[in-house]
């Protein structure tokens, strides 16, 4: 038997990129001249579903989609999933409603359904000649488990040799090691980061090492010649500059292959990570539960990628993986700019980014971001240990306001230790926020595996019922009960907070800020300032109805002194020759009191934004700076 190693996407990652995951791995494998391939499998089910039925069935938790192969795999769940009346609306109807009649699968939730679906995965199958492959290595990420599941007893019916061999976050530490107590098919899982743990078993597997070596592999859940499963601790690269870039031929080629679509029409943009992990540790959070700790990339070597990926596969939109901004991100986004190629780039950031940096960023391509919101009270954020407050939140979404960069977000609702006052003040607060792009989801707060709040929970508060109901629509009972699955149920003790009371204002807050877009223009300032040099006008069109301020001398330039959070303190002894203190905070509290600031445990912030993007206030200016100098197109030639 051939020691190549195929990896497979299953759905259901989003079908418009390529799976980073096992693009990364492959090429890391070959980097170590192991022959692998990677498989976008998840590409072709879409492709058969609709793709607006596909991204249908990935959410709300993408339990939806994880019931189309739980008919495939526990025979007992099929009676249940055909009476589905939920289901059989999300593929009939949003099928009907938007997809064209040419597309392969136009059945209704039925038996027929499913055997066409079945036949789908068995003609991908047939492509491959199992004898050639040791080791198959399945992602379980994106809802994935049962999908991956269905795939490896397939693969063991054509190969009964072949290792299955299955990694990510819902395949971590114990979530791993449940699964492999349970379902056959799955040899092995990879305890966090996967390159190393699934190197080291690549190369054991084609020196024919015994079962008793391979169960001892760092970083390799797997089990011992007794039957029993190990746990072996992780095992992660130190650092990421000797990571090879992402391949993703296969990818593209799939698309290629597929009937009546065209790369352009499938493909959104390229996934790209610059760091793994995260230095915080919010406790809502389950996405680290790979990562022992943060690291990042040089910032020359994200430049070389990005220009690598885009010029290899005639795209210019990115998305980053990462989960939080990087420290270096400034430096980073400084070489990508310096480029002066057109890209365009999603990331995920912290409200507490520094502007300069997101102004690199911005400079570098940077056109939506996930900001991390979650609350607007910051005695929530500080249950969450967000280690930000919400003056923090205020200048981040004002910062993405005034640079028009297009955001997205949450806000977590339901949490267990949130109380009455913390929806007192996210109410109050909420007042100080209607100038900018509103959070577009309330998040019910969600209990998972990995999760501070799920790791050192307090009993007294919360407490686990077991895994989470959604879940009997997957798994039968025989596995319910058993399996250690990523989302738990939970119940609290003691009386809830009434979230539904924000959800009015919430309203408010949204159809204010589309109206005054309506009227004002797409790249509007609903709360902006203008600098005459002796006076500052203001021009607030939060409420509908414009209203306008004028302020000059010492309120002009405080004003304009605090455009980024700044410390009274700091005000105070700016300006200790010209005002006294008492004076200087009555100004404050006037400006409080229009909503035009917002102060917080001795920090303010003024709240309205300069009138074009990049423009800074010119209070402390005494000369005109010099005009910047566009930078000089150039061809970027790099090596993976």
């Amino acid at each position: 038997m051939s020691g190549k190693v195929l990896l497979i996407a299953m759905p259901w990652a989003q079908y418009y990129m390529a799976s980073i995951q096992i693009s990364a791995l492959k090429s890391y494998l070959r980097s170590h001249s192991i022959e692998a391939e990677a498989g976008h499998w998840f590409v072709e089910v879409a492709h058969a579903l609709g793709f607006d039925a596909y991204s249908d069935l990935c959410y709300p938790f993408l339990d939806d989609g994880e019931s189309l192969y739980s008919y495939l795999v526990f025979p007992e769940m099929r009676k249940r999933l055909l009476s589905s009346e939920y289901l059989q609306d999300k593929i009939h109807g949003t099928r009907q409603n938007k997809q064209s009649p040419e597309d392969p699968l136009q059945l209704r939730l039925s038996r027929d359904f499913f055997k066409e679906f079945h036949q789908l995965h068995q003609d991908i199958l047939e492509r491959y000649d199992w004898s050639q492959y040791s080791l198959v290595g399945l992602t379980l990420n994106f809802g994935q488990t049962v999908a991956s599941l269905y795939v490896a007893q397939e693969i063991k019916k054509r190969n009964p040799r072949c290792k299955v061999i299955i990694g990510g976050s819902e395949a971590s530490k114990q979530l791993g090691v449940s699964l492999l107590e349970n379902f056959p098919a799955f040899d092995y899982a990879c305890n966090g980061e996967g390159e190393r743990p699934l190197l080291h078993l690549a190369q054991a597997l084609a020196r024919g090492a015994s079962p008793e070596e391979i169960s001892t592999i760092k970083g390799l859940i797997a089990r011992a010649p007794d039957g029993k499963v190990v746990l072996n601790p992780p095992d992660q690269l130190e650092a990421m500059q000797s990571l090879p870039a992402p391949d993703f031929d296969e990818y593209f080629e799939t698309i290629d292959r597929l009937p009546g679509v065209s790369r352009d029409e499938v493909t959104a943009c390229l996934p790209i990570e610059a760091s793994r992990g995260c230095y915080y540790a919010c406790s809502f959070c389950a996405l680290n539960l790979q990562w022992q700790n943060f690291r990042s990339q040089p910032p020359a070597r994200v430049a070389e990628m990005m220009a690598w990926l885009s010029s290899r596969y005639r795209l210019v939109d990115f998305f980053f993986v990462d989960n939080i901004t990087p420290v270096n991100a400034e430096a980073i986004f400084s070489h990508v700019a310096d480029q002066g190629l057109d890209y365009r780039f999603f990331y995920e950031i912290r409200t507490n980014l520094r502007r300069s940096a997101l102004k690199e960023m911005k400079r570098a391509g940077l056109c939506r971001v996930q900001i991390g919101v979650e609350s607007l009270s910051s005695s929530l954020l500080k249950k969450f240990n967000k280690k930000t407050r919400f003056i923090d939140n205020l200048q981040g979404m004002k910062n993405c306001e005034e640079l028009q960069i297009n955001t997205c977000g949450n806000l977590i609702v339901d949490h267990p230790r949130s109380t009455e006052e913390d929806i007192d003040e996210t109410l109050q607060n909420m007042e100080f926020c209607l100038a900018y792009r509103p959070p577009n989801a309330f998040a019910p707060f969600v209990l998972e595996v990995g999760a501070p709040d799920y790791e050192n929970r307090d009993e007294q508060l919360l407490r686990v019922k077991g895994n989470h109901r959604d879940y009997r629509l997957i798994y039968p009972p025989r596995l319910f009960s058993r399996l250690e699955l990523l989302r738990k149920e939970y119940e609290c003790v003691g009386p809830r907070a009434d979230w539904a009371r924000i959800k009015g204002p919430y309203d408010r807050w949204v159809q204010l800020y589309q109206e005054n877009t309506r009227r004002l223009g797409e790249n509007s300032r609903h709360l902006a300032y203008y600098d005459g040099g002796t006076f500052l006008r203001i021009e607030d069109h939060r409420s509908g109805a414009q209203r306008i301020h004028t302020f000059e001398g010492i309120e002009r330039e405080l004003y304009l002194a605090a455009d980024e959070i700044q410390h009274l303190g700091q005000l105070e002894r700016a300006f200790q020759d010209r005002i006294d203190a008492q004076q200087l905070r009555e100004i404050v509290e006037r400006f409080v009191e229009l909503k035009l600031m917002y102060v917080e445990e001795g920090r303010c912030l003024s709240l309205a934004m300069a009138p074009s993007p990049g423009r800074q206030a010119r209070a402390s200016r005494s000369q005109a700076q010099p005009e910047a100098r566009p930078v000089p197109r150039r061809v970027v030639q790099a090596v993976p």
